[in-house]
C-alpha cells in the first residue's frame, strides 16, 4: 500500500479552483484510487505519492498553523470579557 495526497472537489462544484481540497488515503495504486474517488462523486485534480515521513511534517504543520491563529485570536479577545457584563444602575 502507498499512502497518496489528493488534490479533489466535489462533483456539483463547478468552480473547482476556489473549492479544491485535499485528503491523504493509501491505495494499491493511483489508478484504483483515482476510480474509487470519481465513484464517490469527486474530481480529482492530482494524486501525489507521500512518505510516512512527509506525511507526518505536514500534519506538524498544520498543527503550529491551527495554534497560531488560535494564539492570534485569543490576544484579540483580550479584555473583551469586560465589555459582555451589564451594569445597571437605579
Amino acid at each position: 500500500m502507498q499512502l497518496y495526497k489528493i488534490f479533489y472537489w466535489p462533483a456539483e462544484e463547478l468552480m473547482h479552483r476556489e473549492t479544491v481540497r485535499t485528503m491523504f488515503r493509501e491505495a494499491e495504486s493511483p489508478g484504483k484510487l483515482i476510480r474509487e474517488l470519481m465513484e464517490n462523486g469527486m474530481n480529482v485534480e492530482r494524486v501525489i505519492p507521500y512518505t510516512q515521513e512527509e506525511y507526518e511534517n505536514e500534519m506538524r504543520s498544520l498543527e503550529e498553523r491551527a495554534n497560531l491563529v488560535v494564539d492570534v485570536a485569543n490576544e484579540e479577545n483580550v479584555g473583551t470579557s469586560d465589555m459582555d457584563e451589564t451594569v445597571e444602575e437605579e
